[in-house]
């Protein structure tokens, strides 16, 4: 919101193209308003949710996060030539695996 009125101070008018909307205009404004408002509700219904459902399940004794391996230790974080972590559903498992003649 404020940087639609720091825009809005400087003469400049956003305009909304997915919806249509005209924030140069009151009703423009107005319906920017209302969905900023909604929004904002719906991102702080979604912390309050994931904070009672993480301590509900504290109260239960489970443990967020990763788990960990047999022997106690924590498992490393497989990365890609990019840096960024490789999961078990990543796309080049399938391709790496068929490089060095795994079949199952």
């Amino acid at each position: 919101m404020t940087l639609c009125a720091d825009l809005r101070e400087r003469g400049i008018g956003p305009h909304v193209i997915e919806r249509g909307m005209d924030t140069a205009t009151m009703e423009g404004r107005a319906m920017f308003g209302m969905l900023s408002v909604r929004a904002e509700l719906q991102r702080e219904l979604i912390v309050a949710n994931t904070n009672e459902g993480l301590a509900s399940a504290r109260t239960r004794g489970q443990v967020g996060g990763r788990r960990t391996r047999a022997d106690g230790r924590s498992r490393p974080v497989r990365r890609g030539p990019s840096g960024h972590p490789i999961g078990p559903w990543s796309i080049a498992g399938p391709y790496r695996r068929a490089e060095r003649g795994v079949t199952s």
